[in-house]
């Protein structure tokens, strides 16, 4: 279910075994997969806190253990909340958001896209679909250089005058390290409004 993106009904389960098997060394397990999952569905805050969690119940735990390296080296990395300015960046994203009500047009989407995309050989480009919040998902074109060269491309997309499957949904560009934050932290509406 982690692997399939389906974290509320992770964290769910994973509550419901940690109470069954409390006490027992499986349980931090458990802990540990509920706060990853947590953290992909609420954003960074609520993994630190699960981590933290962790490390002060279960500190003689292997997973207890890695909970404070991870407090130590991972968090103060991942708690970085700034965006950086599309003109340092190299590499760039164009996002196109779904609604989850919407989850049966994905994969129609992507199918066009995937054909509008091979037809682009300058650059080596991929798509992937990606949870963002318990209401909506991401499907993501990877691969362009530039903030201009990622909009012109989905513009291209919008306009295309031979493929009547035009890709026509709304997008936001975005360099890669900002989506890396912005997945991270669930901050696309602050992300925008600093655009």
């Amino acid at each position: 279910q982690f692997g399939n993106e389906q974290y509320a009904e992770v964290v769910q389960k994973a509550e419901k075994y940690i109470t069954q098997f409390e006490g027992d060394p499986i349980a931090p397990k458990f802990e540990i997969l509920k706060a990853s999952a947590n953290g992909r569905l609420v954003g960074f805050e609520a993994y630190e806190k699960a981590v933290n969690y962790i490390a002060l119940t279960y500190p003689n735990s292997e997973e207890g253990k890695k909970a404070k390296e991870i407090l130590e080296t991972v968090i103060p990395i991942m708690a970085k909340k700034e965006f950086i300015s599309n003109e340092t960046g190299n590499h760039f994203n164009v996002m196109y958001p779904f609604a989850n009500a919407e989850k049966s047009q994905i994969e129609e989407f992507v199918k066009k896209l995937d054909i509008a995309i091979s037809e682009v050989s300058y650059f080596k480009l991929s798509t992937s679909v990606d949870f963002y919040d318990g209401i909506t998902t991401f499907v993501v074109v990877h691969g362009l250089k530039s903030v201009q060269g990622s909009t012109g491309f989905a513009e291209i997309l919008k306009e295309n005058k031979k493929n009547k499957d035009k890709i026509d949904r709304p997008f936001y560009s975005i360099s890669s390290p900002n989506y890396e934050i912005v997945q991270r932290h669930k901050n696309l509406n602050q992300y925008l409004e600093s655009q």
